[in-house]
């Protein structure tokens, strides 16, 4: 029942909308007070709220419906959103630029600091069918050579990686094999591959890697 009445408000709402009653986004929108009249046998035993009906997410029981968080790309600095850790950052970067030339050239820095392989598959197809009519087909063109040189990179490394580890493998030299994934690691590092990236193909620590 709570989930009939809320679709009977949302069509209200609707309604109003189309009469232009709060279009603006500043107006209020009409009060609606949803009556039920029971004429059943037995006792009424239905929710009569929809956070009833609802699964409870830790820490959010008393979220209410149509409430929303809000991350305003305005109160991050360009620095900041491309620094951060997480991907939706960097699209939140793109989002704000203006001219041709701004998009190209802060696309261009999010390839080369993404390590992540999903990502920059991501970022390949963004590439491709949603910025390459604003970048033009010289600058998307220059761009995806820039992902597949970055993936030829990626592929290079774990190509590295897992021919030392035949090799060493055959000798039977377990320390070898340690030693070795530290002068890759190292190398990597001096390219200013990110560490986390590191971590996650060699299998070593940060103190290993950084000692």
């Amino acid at each position: 029942m709570p989930k009939r009445i809320l679709d009977y408000e949302i069509e209200i709402m609707k309604t109003a909308e189309n009469h232009n009653v709060i279009l603006k986004k500043d107006a209020e929108m009409p009060i609606i007070i949803p009556i039920v009249i029971y004429t059943g046998r037995k006792k009424w035993n239905v929710a009569g709220y929809i956070q009833d009906c609802r699964k409870k997410l830790n820490r959010l029981e008393s979220f209410r419906l149509g409430n929303y968080y809000i991350i305003d790309n305005n109160t991050y600095t360009d620095e900041e959103l491309l620094e951060d850790k997480f991907f939706i950052s960097k699209l939140m970067l793109l989002e704000r630029m203006k001219t041709t030339e701004e998009l190209y050239n802060n696309l261009k820095k999010v390839i080369e600091i993404e390590t992540n392989e999903k990502n920059i598959k991501l970022l390949e197809s963004i590439i491709k069918f949603i910025y390459n009519k604003k970048l033009g087909k010289n600058y998307t063109d220059k761009l995806i050579k820039e992902i597949a040189k970055k993936k030829g990179e990626n592929d290079m490394i774990l190509e590295m990686i897992e021919n030392e580890n035949k090799a060493l493998i055959r000798k039977g030299r377990r320390e070898g094999r340690r030693e070795t994934l530290k002068y890759i690691a190292k190398k990597m590092l001096n390219e200013k591959v990110d560490i986390d990236f590191i971590m996650r193909i060699t299998g070593l620590s940060k103190e290993q890697i950084l000692k």
